[in-house]
């Protein structure tokens, strides 16, 4: 069975996540059994288990980001009526410019992709020179 790139993508995704929880799993292994302040009094083992919780949390919160980016919906494109377009005001500013790029940037202009073609209005702008 070939695999495509989503393929490829969905399975390197897979393998790093399965990757963070097992770490993630012998990282709170370690904390819970090995880190607490269990000799060290009251105010010391309250200070451990907040941060303990508040390690657990950003976890969690980081699970759930993930499953939250993972999920590809994208909303309807909406239709929009022609008459709804702005009119489009085009300035080319030029000086010293070749004809031939000249001609380039407007072709470019006139071929732009706009849904009313007559809403788009080109100008040429030279600067000039009195001597």
């Amino acid at each position: 069975m070939k695999c495509d790139k989503e393929c490829k993508k969905s399975l390197k995704s897979k393998i790093i996540v399965y990757l963070a929880v097992i770490t993630g799993i012998i990282y709170f292994t370690w904390r819970i059994f090995f880190t607490l302040p269990l000799h060290y009094g009251i105010v010391s083992m309250i200070a451990a288990l907040v941060l303990l919780t508040s390690e657990i949390v950003a976890m969690i919160e980081a699970v759930g980001l993930y499953r939250n980016a993972q999920k590809k919906v994208l909303p309807e494109k909406p239709t929009i009526p022609d008459d709804w377009y702005p009119d489009v005001d085009v300035f080319i500013a030029t000086h010293n410019e070749s004809k031939d790029l000249l001609f380039k940037t407007v072709n470019g202009c006139v071929n732009m992709d706009y849904p009313d073609k007559s809403k788009v209005h080109i100008a040429i702008c030279t600067l000039l020179l009195s001597g």
